[in-house]
């Protein structure tokens, strides 16, 4: 997982499938719950990135 902001927005990232068959996948249901819960929130400490960066920031990401 991987959490920025880019100007008022905030772009989440989730390598865990958390949208297929989670009826029968319990953790990953509620892992989503969890995500869901904390995206509505405003008190996060995500890194603030300009849309240029972006693509750097990724890179780092996937490193």
């Amino acid at each position: 997982m991987a959490e920025i902001r880019i100007g008022k927005g905030r772009l989440l990232l989730c390598a865990v499938d958390i949208e297929t068959d989670l009826d029968q996948r319990l953790v990953a249901a509620k892992l989503q719950a969890a995500l869901a819960n904390y995206v509505s929130g405003e008190g996060t400490a995500a890194p603030e990135v300009a849309g240029a960066d972006v693509l750097f920031w990724w890179e780092g990401v996937r490193a």
